[in-house]
């Protein structure tokens, strides 16, 4: 995570190869809906990049990667979408 706050485009490259399928699988419990999910997982990327100076150290990147996303994916949703379902599927988080 150091490097990648430096600036260090490769370190970038290596979270999103590491972590985006992964990401793409937890988002697909919240909805099937592969647009939204990719459109999602897309944002949280952009605003990784965005914003990594201000970001926190942190020593759990997947646990941080995967709470940023769900987040990032609840806010995306349809305010419609049944709230019991994304409470079920946090209980299921890695």
């Amino acid at each position: 995570m150091g490097l990648f706050k430096a600036g260090d485009d490769r370190a970038f490259s290596q979270i999103y190869e590491t972590y985006a399928d992964l990401l793409f699988s937890y988002g697909m419990r919240f909805t099937s809906n592969r647009e939204i999910v990719r459109d999602t997982l897309q944002e949280l990327f952009i605003k990784l990049y965005k914003n990594r100076k201000n970001l926190s150290t942190t020593d759990h990147i997947k646990f941080y990667l995967f709470c940023a996303f769900r987040h990032q994916l609840q806010m995306s949703l349809p305010k419609s979408y049944p709230l019991s379902i994304l409470r079920n599927v946090k209980r299921l988080s890695p």
